[in-house]
This record gives C-alpha cells, structure tokens and sequence, in this order.
C-alpha cells in the first residue's frame, strides 16, 4: 500500500467522512482521517506507480474508490491501495456501498 503525506498537521475532513460512513460504512478509516482507497488501472502502470509513486491522470483528474472491488471493476485489472489525507480528497460518485473519489 502507498501513503500520500500531504501535510503531517492537516486537518481532518469532517463532513467527507461522514459521507463516507454513510455510503460505506465499512470503509478503512484511521484515526488520523486517513481513508484507504483503490485505484484500478493496467498491471504496467501499476508497476510503475509502485516503482515511482508517480500517477499520470488520462481525464481531468485521478480517480479512486473505496472499495477494492465494485462498480470501478471495469476500470483496469490491476488495483493498487493507497491511504489519503480525508482533506486531499473529494467525492466524485456514490453508490449504495462505495464511494469513488
């Protein structure tokens, strides 16, 4: 798993985790507002982003779920599970046990 630090002392998204805990209430959350997140992609970006921790954006943005498995399945074979800052993240989608960043 991959740890983006953005700031040690940033604080916590209050309102994005209740959003959370009310479409996925089985999300990983740490103590610190730390949400584990996958993103699917190809098994050679996948190496590279575990080789580099560099991530190339296609659209307009990086996308992740919270959820390993669900509705981002068709997205790319591959699944690599990172851990971002509540305050570094926005929600893009939800679905009824899973909410995409």
């Amino acid at each position: 798993m991959m740890f983006i630090r953005i700031n040690e002392n940033a604080d916590i998204n209050e309102d994005l985790l209740e959003e959370v805990s009310y479409y996925h209430p089985d999300a990983e959350v740490d103590e610190q507002g730390n949400i584990t997140v996958y993103h699917r992609t190809t098994k050679e970006n996948a190496t590279i982003i575990k080789q580099t921790g560099i991530m190339t954006a296609k659209e307009d943005a990086l996308f992740f779920s919270s959820k390993e498995s669900g509705y981002a399945s068709d997205y790319g074979d591959t699944v690599v599970k990172f851990k971002i800052p509540s305050t570094e993240l926005q929600v893009n989608d939800v679905f009824d046990g899973e909410v995409h960043f």
